[in-house]
């Protein structure tokens, strides 16, 4: 049995004797105390898969479900980009360029959180060129997000700039508005940096106003948090701290780790 086969062997033999053991509302309350909030998606798929039960696009999103599992929750860095890479070579062989450019797109982001930047670069262009030739507007959208935090990442502001308006151009025509307020969530950002500060807050009352409208708690936390950052450059010490007890409100409410710990020094790009 190959190292992948037995990664897999083992997740469903310790999820399944999980499950039946403490039942699936005991295993919900466990992974979530555990902070893996989406294991018991990721098991349940996988159990759906090792009874023959999913389809081959099934197949790749479980896959590519467990690849996160193994980076992120486990830390198996090497075993998560392997698997990866193999969805990669199996979707290239059955010709299904949605699941080879998906699997590309999650590779990247792999290689993101190590840094790696030109790696990255090159699979979010990888990734663009085939949801192009799809035209898949949403996938579009999401490579050239990916390829503008890159560049906002590398500190190549006019790049990312000139991307994330592609970006918001995209949004706007498929009706994706938490899309446009992610991007004007980032172009805040960057302002933010370059000491353009009266754009960048116009940049964060965009997103926040569509964030009000859509109800999205997550993005709005960190909108704030990019507030806070950008009155503290501008000295406005009482007008930052008003908006960093809105960042710890919301944070609490999105119940999303990366916005309950809040950065003071960087603010996270959105997609």
């Amino acid at each position: 049995m190959g190292r992948l086969s037995t990664l897999f062997f083992v997740f469903s033999t310790v999820f399944l004797s999980f499950r039946c053991a403490l039942g699936q509302a005991a295993f919900v309350e466990m992974v979530q105390e555990a902070g893996a909030q989406d294991s018991l998606t990721v098991a349940e798929a996988y159990f759906r898969a090792v009874q023959g039960q999913a389809d081959a696009q099934e197949m790749v999103r479980i896959k590519l479900e467990l690849s996160k599992y193994l980076q992120s929750e486990l830390a198996l860095f090497d075993s998560s980009k392997a698997l990866v890479r193999t969805v990669i070579d199996e979707c290239r062989d059955a010709g299904d360029s949605v699941g080879m450019g998906n699997a590309t797109l999650v590779l990247a982001d792999f290689y993101l959180n190590e840094d790696n930047i030109p790696q990255t670069l090159k699979l979010k262009h990888e990734a663009h060129e085939l949801f192009s030739a799809l035209n898949d507007s949403m996938k579009i959208y999401k490579s050239l997000a990916g390829i503008a935090i890159s560049h906002d990442y590398l500190g190549d502001h006019d790049a990312a700039i000139e991307y994330y308006q592609q970006c918001v151009g995209i949004c706007q025509d498929i009706g994706h508005q938490i899309g446009v307020a992610c991007m004007y969530h980032n172009l805040g950002g960057i302002y933010s940096d370059e000491e353009d500060f009266d754009q960048a807050l116009r940049f964060y009352d965009q997103a926040e106003a569509i964030t009000v409208e859509e109800n999205d708690v997550d993005l709005r936390a960190s909108i704030y948090q990019g507030r806070y950052l950008t009155y503290m450059r501008m000295e406005l010490t009482s007008e930052a701290y008003r908006n960093l007890q809105l960042q710890k409100k919301y944070a609490l409410m999105s119940g999303i780790p990366r916005n309950i710990a809040f950065s003071y020094q960087s603010n996270h790009k959105q997609i």
